[in-house]
């Protein structure tokens, strides 16, 4: 077991505590109030080193300007854009992060910038209900940079966040198209769950979205003009056939069976009305 320490031990290592944080403080303080160039750049290090964003974000900016042109502005352009991606500012850090990499193209640091900046619309991407451009330009920019960095070593990172987007973008299309399927707008809802197929061949959404556009076409028939029944029961059917093909073992599927069998007496009553007529 662990001795614990007498009151005045405790007590003297928390005052030593505070006193090295206060001195901190007090020093990048001092070196940020001064006008001396080399002392506000002491000061912001200081400051990124413990991790005071906000703080650091507020010299290096100022000092961005004042090193322009010389070798001390890619430090400063590069600890900048890592405060606003720190700070949770992501669109700035990206725009940041863009400019780091094109200005300074032949940097050590130009392809991890590169990759922030793919990044940064990665950790700005809004849940799937809400809009997901940042999403697709997170998408867009990780195709960009494995394009231009084949040998990267964040190639799994990479191929992760893509797949998470696509499976989140796919869940937006799903979800919409599904939307259309409950309020009834069946055919917008038969070419939306196409379109989630199509769009995202290999998504967890796929199964259902086969399912429910033929449920949704099956639907559409039921609800058509009698002149028209017959060859939308055709078009359900075959939905159906190329869901049952694909997915023999879906969980879907003895429902599915029960609706094609519905749009099967249903067409041979067509059937049979148009032979006596």
């Amino acid at each position: 077991m662990l001795k614990r320490l007498p009151i005045f031990q405790l007590l003297l290592i928390m005052n030593l505590a505070v006193l090295i944080v206060l001195s901190g403080c007090s020093t990048s303080g001092k070196l940020s109030r001064s006008k001396d160039l080399a002392d506000r750049e002491k000061a912001a290090m200081i400051l990124y080193a413990k991790k005071d964003y906000e703080r650091a974000s507020f010299i290096i900016e100022e000092l961005l300007s004042v090193f322009k042109g010389t070798p001390k502005a890619e430090d400063m352009l590069y600890l900048y854009a890592q405060c606003k991606f720190n700070l949770k500012d992501y669109l700035t850090a990206a725009y940041y992060f863009n400019d780091f990499s094109s200005q300074y193209p032949l940097s050590s640091r130009a392809e991890e910038c590169q990759f922030m900046y793919a990044l940064c619309f990665y950790q700005d991407s809004d849940p799937w209900y809400l809009d997901q451009s940042s999403s697709r330009r997170s998408i867009e920019s990780i195709q960009l940079y494995l394009k231009a960095n084949p040998g990267t070593k964040r190639v799994d990172s990479c191929n992760l966040i893509i797949s998470e987007m696509r499976e989140k973008l796919a869940k937006k299309s799903f979800e919409q198209a599904n939307l259309y399927h409950k309020i009834g707008h069946h055919k917008s809802a038969i070419e939306a769950f196409r379109q989630t197929m199509e769009e995202y061949p290999d998504s967890k959404y796929r199964e259902e979205s086969q399912y429910r556009q033929f449920l949704s076409s099956y639907q559409y028939a039921e609800i058509s003009v009698p002149e028209k029944q017959k060859n939308r029961y055709l078009e359900a059917m075959a939905y159906y056939r190329k869901f049952a093909d694909k997915y023999p073992l879906s969980r879907y599927l003895r429902e599915a069976e029960v609706y094609y069998t519905k749009a099967l007496k249903s067409l041979e009553k067509i059937e049979s009305k148009g032979s006596t007529s």
